[in-house]
């Protein structure tokens, strides 16, 4: 019997320790959407595969579909958000909320490309600026904001397009400013509505 090996990016959300040395991870990608995948011996020291399957990295992992989960087969880890933003509380912190809300909010495996794309792109821009305490808390607003509306949870409206669109840069978090109040009342509405609060 021939099996379909699947390589896909995608950012480890959360890992469980099974048996003596294994995991279930939930990892959300990029060509499958959020999928429970089994690492056998993941946890052993000479695991090739530990260092791609850490929580909150960033990695190319090959998977096959097996009876219960997807099985993984390799995995390269292309950086990890805990390394990156270690020294940076305001960073990690707005990392970790963003993985758990995605994780609440994303169900099954149905590829989101756009979705991978926003997250990813987010944390390149949150790696790469150097922000104040308000940047930082305007930029988390704006990357949940995009979630909620890729997603489905928020009507777009004309005056968000470029808030919601445009390439991540300091001129987008300040626009998202001006509309902040209107902005964070939409996404309570929305994580009300999901029955996430």
């Amino acid at each position: 019997m021939a099996y379909n090996l699947y390589t896909t990016e995608g950012i480890v959300l959360k890992g469980e320790q099974t048996g003596e040395a294994d995991k279930y991870l939930y990892i959300f990608t990029e060509g499958l959407g959020l999928i429970r995948a089994f690492a056998k011996s993941v946890r052993r020291e000479d695991s090739k595969l530990n260092s791609g399957l850490l929580d909150f990295s960033l990695s190319t992992i090959t998977v096959v579909k097996g009876k219960v989960a997807w099985r993984i087969t390799s995995a390269t880890s292309e950086r990890n958000l805990y390394k990156d933003f270690q020294n940076e509380k305001d960073k990690l912190r707005i990392s970790f909320e963003v993985l758990r809300l995605l994780r609440s909010l994303v169900t099954g495996e149905r590829a989101d490309k756009k979705l991978f794309q926003i997250l990813t792109g987010g944390f390149d821009f949150l790696k790469k600026e150097i922000f104040s305490k308000d940047e930082c808390r305007l930029f988390e607003i704006v990357l949940v904001f995009r979630i909620l509306e890729d997603l489905g949870y928020i009507a777009r409206k004309k005056e968000y397009e470029n808030i919601l669109d445009a390439a991540w840069s300091k001129d987008v978090i300040r626009a998202a400013s001006d509309y902040k109040r209107e902005i964070l009342q939409d996404i309570n509405k929305a994580i009300e509505e999901s029955h996430l609060s």
